[in-house]
C-alpha cells in the first residue's frame, strides 16, 4: 500500500494507538478528529491527554471535550 494512503488511514482511525503519540501526531489527531468527542473517540482522547500532559492544552473545567 502506498505510504501516504497508509498514513491517512492511520490518522483517521478512531482507535487509540498502542504506542504513545508524539506531539505532532497528537496535534494532527486533534485536527482530524475535531468533530469527535473525547468520550466517543479513543484517538482524540489519547491525543487530548498527550497534549494536556505536555502543557499544550489547559482543560476548561466547564467544557466537555
Amino acid at each position: 500500500m502506498d505510504e501516504t494512503v497508509h498514513q491517512l488511514l492511520e490518522l483517521t482511525d478512531h482507535r487509540a494507538r498502542p504506542q504513545p503519540l508524539t506531539p505532532d501526531q497528537a496535534h494532527a489527531a486533534m485536527r482530524t478528529h475535531r468533530h469527535c468527542t473525547t468520550e466517543d473517540c479513543r484517538r482524540k482522547r489519547q491525543a487530548f491527554q498527550t497534549l494536556v500532559g505536555l502543557g499544550h492544552i489547559v482543560p476548561d473545567s466547564f467544557r466537555g471535550y
